[in-house]
């Protein structure tokens, strides 16, 4: 989730934290205070695109920090980890703006590129009202918004293995159909790569060994010294802690003679004595055994710069060169019995055409299934949310083969891709009379973002945690439906973090947390503050909503009252 969001210098703000919770996060205020700056700001650390123009008047540089807590978003956090950016816990982003145009990125301290931060907070946020970040604007979304639904992860999950298989085969196939000049080729540049591999005999975490020894070696006079005057201290020197131990435990035997009591002293002494005394000839052979090799030290070295040679060459660690020697012997085979393999391909090659042919046939059947079910259940749910006559469909087409796509991935004239050989795209028809068309052109923000409240209500259990930003979720909107619409975003913030942007008080009452944002004017400049509000605070900004300029006591009550009705009925 979104832990912490700060703005320095951005459009009218000067400086602002702002610190967000679990569930809904509610913000509020009049038009103009700053709300939308906000998410702009946000937009920004997803990797949106930078301009000048969104720099504060008279600062050089705007600047934008967000912290956000990857609890359960794994594939961020492996990726985050295997990017070395950090330990994958939290996620610190922090993008800077100048006047020049030109963009700085750090993420968790490390620079970064835009494109990178793109990639890094993909599924992170998702914005809707905006036509930034906006998954509903992907068509390539619909399909994996459909699967979700229809709970067909595994089945694609088999499709897209069937699908890696006969890319395999197939590439290994015309690799072995190539020239008989390539093929000499590229046989004498895989049999000098077995050579040099096999030469080499590397072994298993053999890299990790090495370096350890290097360490040891490197450091041997320092640990025979160090080991040396342990061994003083505790056994040697005059005064060491055995002799010490040793004066102690014949004082505590005295003792002993005079109170039977302090036996169980004696005895405890008498064990500690004894381990000390052992640790010391532990210390002692430890020391002896270090010895400084300067020609192991070399072998070593030298071994561990042929291993760094042949990971650069062929993989990142040994077991990926091992890998690829494995690869690189079974290519070899496969070229020396060429005309044999060429069969043997074609045969396995049709046997997994059918395979994948079937999973994306049963693929099709299925979504087409569901492509009912949920367009009637958006439908079911946009009927709620104050778009009654809203006509919305799943539309599902075949993927036509191009020109460059092989015949051995297409099936009765439809491409065979790892998702099978699907398209969908949401249609939509918001008004009475209108033909359907692709949501991606004709939705308003406002629609979007009641689009999207109905899929996540729907979806919210199978698709990833993610913070949600509703903005203009209440266009057009009255009171009636803005309460379904408050009541349905707090059911999503189950699942989600969700935040908020209303003028609404029927949507801001079912917030967890309410942020005001106004505008003050400091210094004879206009600042944006952002203030969480609780109990009397919060019903007086209720009652702001309700009644505009003038608010009065029975204002107040009504306020209060939604509040109330709000919180008993979904709890806390």
């Amino acid at each position: 989730m979104l832990v912490e969001l700060a703005i320095r210098n951005l459009a009218i703000i000067e400086q602002l934290r702002v610190r967000f919770d679990r569930g809904f996060n509610v913000l509020t205020g009049e038009t103009g205070a700053g709300k939308s700056i906000i998410v702009d700001a946000v937009g920004l650390v997803l990797g949106g695109r930078a301009s000048a123009d969104l720099i504060r008047a008279g600062a050089e540089e705007a600047e934008v920090e967000a912290l956000f807590d990857l609890e359960g978003l794994d594939a961020t956090r492996s990726e985050v980890a295997e990017r070395e950016l950090g330990d994958g816990e939290e996620l610190l982003v922090r993008r800077v703006v100048a006047r020049s145009g030109k963009s700085r990125v750090l993420v968790n301290g490390h620079a970064a590129t835009a494109a990178m931060l793109g990639e890094l907070t993909e599924g992170l946020v998702d914005i809707y009202g905006q036509h930034e970040h906006h998954s509903l604007l992907r068509v390539e979304a619909h399909l994996e918004i459909l699967d979700a639904f229809g709970a067909l992860h595994p089945v694609a999950a088999r499709m897209a293995e069937a699908h890696r298989r006969l890319t395999a085969l197939l590439q290994e196939l015309r690799a072995c159909q190539t020239g008989e000049e390539a093929k000499a080729h590229r046989m004498e540049l895989l049999t000098f790569q077995l050579e040099e591999l096999r030469r080499a005999a590397l072994q298993p975490g053999e890299d990790a060994a090495l370096q350890e020894e290097r360490t040891r070696l490197a450091n041997a006079e320092r640990l025979q010294t160090g080991a040396a005057l342990a061994h003083e201290l505790l056994y040697a020197a005059e005064g060491s802690a055995v002799e010490r131990a040793g004066v102690a435990l014949g004082k505590i035997r005295e003792l002993a003679r005079l109170d039977p009591q302090a036996e169980e002293l004696v005895k405890a002494l008498e064990a500690g004595f004894y381990a000390l005394e052992e640790v010391a000839r532990a210390v002692r052979a430890y020391g002896e055994g270090i010895a400084g090799d300067p020609a192991r030290l070399e072998v070593v070295e030298a071994r561990l710069h042929d291993i760094g040679r042949l990971k650069r060459k062929y993989g990142e660690t040994i077991e990926e060169v091992l890998a690829y020697q494995g690869k690189v012997e079974s290519e070899l085979q496969g070229l020396a019995t060429q005309e044999a393999r060429i069969a043997e391909l074609q045969d396995a090659l049709g046997r997994e055409r059918a395979t994948a042919a079937a999973l994306a046939a049963e693929l099709t059947a299925r979504r087409q299934e569901v492509a009912e079910t949920l367009s009637r259940r958006v439908e079911k749910e946009l009927g709620t949310l104050g778009m009654k006559r809203t006509r919305f469909r799943v539309a599902l087409e075949p993927q036509a083969p191009g020109p460059a796509d092989p015949e051995e991935l297409c099936v009765d004239g439809r491409r065979l891709t790892p998702r099978g050989a699907d398209r969908a795209e949401f249609l939509i028809a918001p008004n009475v009379g209108e033909e359907l068309r692709p949501l991606t052109r004709i939705a308003s923000g406002g629609e979007l973002s009641r689009i999207m409240l109905a899929l996540k209500r729907i979806l919210a259990r199978e698709l990833p945690r993610a913070t949600l930003i509703f903005d203009e979720v209440d266009a057009g909107i009255g009171g009636a439906t803005a309460e379904v619409v408050g009541r349905k975003l707090r059911e999503v913030s189950r699942h989600h973090q969700v935040l908020g942007i209303t003028h609404l008080p029927q949507i801001a009452a079912f917030g967890h947390h309410h942020l005001l944002v106004a505008k003050e004017v400091e210094r004879g400049r206009t600042v944006v503050v952002a203030r969480q509000l609780g109990g009397e605070e919060r019903v007086e900004e209720l009652a702001r909503m309700l009644g505009g300029v003038s608010i009065t006591a029975k204002t107040r009550a009504h306020a209060r009252e939604m509040l109330e009705r709000a919180t008993a009925e979904h709890g806390g």
